[in-house]
Order: structure tokens, then sequence, then C-alpha cells
């Protein structure tokens, strides 16, 4: 069975229990998941090479508050989550009934020169980027406090 990973954004932690269901109704099953607060590590670890003034947002926008980091195991889940997420960072640029889509915070916003789009949700996209966020889950303290999703 394959297994990928999710992180639900500081933005789309309102909508965590439509998310949630939505992974779920897909058939995809949620094998752990906890809430975490990221750093600017972690952020460098889920995406290496951002241009300086795009890590920069994304440090303040995803280390701000806390996450829900989880893993979610199914036949072909890599595909399957993508295909549910959307593909584009950008929200306006995916699917109707993606994630991304419904729930993807508009309009966009423009913070120290780079544009950041506020997407709620961060997928594996393939095998090798999921044993890398399995791995990040696995490195992650719980937030104090957080019970288990």
């Amino acid at each position: 069975m394959e297994r990928a990973a999710y992180i639900i954004k500081p933005e789309g932690i309102a909508h965590r229990g439509e998310i949630r269901r939505t992974l779920l109704r897909a058939g995809l099953r949620i094998v752990e998941a906890k809430g975490a607060t990221l750093n600017p590590a972690c952020v460098d670890i889920l995406y290496p090479g951002l241009a300086p003034n795009l890590r920069d947002a994304s440090i303040e926008f995803l280390t701000r508050a806390p996450v829900e980091i989880g893993i979610v195991e199914g036949e072909g889940v890599t595909a399957r989550l993508r295909k549910l997420l959307g593909d584009k960072t950008n929200p306006d640029e995916c699917l109707p009934g993606t994630i991304r889509h419904r729930f993807g915070v508009r309009p966009a916003v423009a913070f120290g020169g780079a544009v950041y789009y506020r997407n709620v949700i961060h997928g594996s996209k393939n095998v090798a980027e999921a044993d890398r966020d399995i791995r990040l889950y696995s490195c992650l303290p719980p937030v104090r406090g957080s019970a288990e999703p």
C-alpha cells in the first residue's frame, strides 16, 4: 500500500474537517495526523530551491501558526492526492471541486516582491516527495496540547 503526506496550511485549518472528509470520501485512509508548527528548515525541506523572495514569503505564511500534517494511504495515493488537491499553486488555475480551488484564499498576496498563493494544502507529488514528506512528519513534534486529529 502506497503512502503520501499532506499538510493543511495555517490558512486552511478553518476548513480542516471538510478537507479531511474530502480525502476520506475519495477512498484515502488517514493513517496518522498531528498538529505541528513548521520552521524555516521545514520550508526548505518541503520547497528546495525557491527564489529568495518566495522562500521568505513561504516562511512568513507557513510558520505563523500550526498546521496539520498527516499521512494518507491507498493505491496510487500520490496521483490521487494530486487530483484531489489540484495540481497548480494558484487556486484559480486548479480544477473546480479540488481542495485548492474550493478553499484557496484569494487574492494572492504580494510579499517582498513575490506572489504567494494561499492554496491551503501541500501534498506529495510523487513517491520521492512522499518519502521526504513522511520523514518530515516523523521529525516534527506535535503541538503541545493539540489532540490527535
